[in-house]
């Protein structure tokens, strides 16, 4: 079974970061690796490819547009499996907002939430379980897992 997977952020030193973390599994052909910069071209891509997880980016083009894709992609494919995982600087609560960045984050619709930089192991080993992935034994012994 092919696996999609979308990551979406507007810079794309961060895009080369996600997208060469797939490397940790090793080359494979069941695995799809879409590109975005704009939540534009990402609705289109989940529109066109449903992917099974998203990296996203919580303040592409503006402040809250990384939010207001989540809460898009949850109201318009509610029954999809998409799986949504939030990555972002922001850690701290701003002085006026009523709720952490975290919290915003899961209530526009996102499953996990991660700062950068983020902890790689953790990753592989979310990624592994949440897509069917065998970790290669070459990642295993690089990262002590």
């Amino acid at each position: 079974m092919q696996k999609k997977v979308l990551i979406v952020d507007d810079r794309e030193e961060n895009l080369l970061v996600l997208k060469n973390f797939f490397n940790f599994f090793g080359k494979r052909d069941d695995l799809d690796i879409f590109l975005a910069d704009n939540s534009e071209d990402a609705y289109n891509i989940v529109k066109e490819q449903s992917p099974s997880l998203i990296f996203l980016d919580v303040q592409i083009e503006t402040r809250t547009s990384g939010l207001e894709l989540a809460k898009k992609i949850r109201d318009n494919y509610p029954n999809d499996k998409i799986h949504i995982w939030a990555v972002t600087a922001q850690t701290l609560k701003n002085f006026d907002d009523k709720e952490s960045i975290e919290q915003q984050c899961y209530n526009h619709g996102c499953d996990k939430y991660f700062t950068k930089p983020f902890d790689q192991k953790k990753i592989i080993v979310e990624v592994a379980k949440l897509l069917d992935m065998e970790i290669p034994s070459f990642t295993k012994e690089k990262m002590g897992l």
